[in-house]
C-alpha cells in the first residue's frame, strides 16, 4: 500500500480510477465515496488484485468457524466486517460501528429479522436501507448508511449499500 495525494475529490477519484478501483479505495480508507472525496490523502494498493479478499485485515480462514455454514465477524478496531461460510471468508468490507457515547455492544449475537428498510428508533428521520437486526432490545442492527471512516453510529453496524444489500440477501 502507499498513501496519495487527493486534492480534486470525487472528480479525481473517478479520472484516476475506475469504478472497482474506487469500491476498493471504499473499503481501504474506510469511507463512501462522499467521504473518501474529502480526504487529502488516500490508502492505494500497491498492486490492484481482481479477488478483493486480498485487501481484507481479516484472516481468510476462522477455525472456529468451520463448524458454522455462515458467520459475520465485525472486528472494530479496524472498523470492517468479514462474513465466512465454513470458516472461509467469502467477503469482507468497511463499517461505522457505534460512536464512544453509543457503542456497539461487543459480544457473540444472531441475526433475528431483517427488513429491506426502516426508520431509525432513534430518529424517524433516518432510514435504513437493508436491515438485519442483532439485538432486538435495543433496536441494533446491520444497515446500509455514511460510512465517515470512524465510529459514528448510535450502535449499530453502517455498511456501505452494496455491502448491506448483499448481506441482506445471503444472512
Amino acid at each position: 500500500y502507499r498513501i496519495e495525494s487527493l486534492a480534486g475529490g470525487e472528480r479525481e477519484l473517478h479520472e484516476r480510477f475506475d469504478e472497482r478501483q474506487i469500491s476498493i479505495l471504499e473499503q481501504l480508507n474506510r469511507r463512501d465515496l462522499r467521504y473518501l472525496a474529502r480526504l487529502k490523502e488516500i490508502v492505494v494498493p500497491a498492486a490492484w488484485h481482481e479477488d478483493e479478499r486480498e485487501y481484507s485485515p481479516l484472516p481468510r480462514q476462522f477455525a472456529w468457524a468451520v463448524e458454522h455454514p455462515k458467520a459475520i465477524v465485525v472486528h472494530q478496531p479496524w472498523q470492517v466486517f468479514g462474513a465466512y461460510e465454513h470458516g472461509e471468508l467469502v467477503r469482507w468490507g468497511a463499517v461505522s460501528s457505534g460512536r464512544r457515547s453509543a457503542p456497539t455492544p461487543a459480544g457473540l449475537f444472531h441475526l433475528n429479522w431483517r427488513s429491506r428498510g426502516r426508520c431509525s428508533t432513534v430518529c424517524a428521520d433516518w432510514y435504513m436501507p437493508w436491515y438485519w437486526n442483532f439485538d432486538n432490545r435495543r433496536g441494533l442492527g446491520l444497515h446500509e448508511f455514511a460510512l465517515p471512516g470512524h465510529p459514528a453510529s448510535h450502535a449499530c453496524i453502517r455498511l456501505l449499500e452494496r455491502d448491506a444489500r448483499w448481506l441482506y440477501e445471503w444472512g
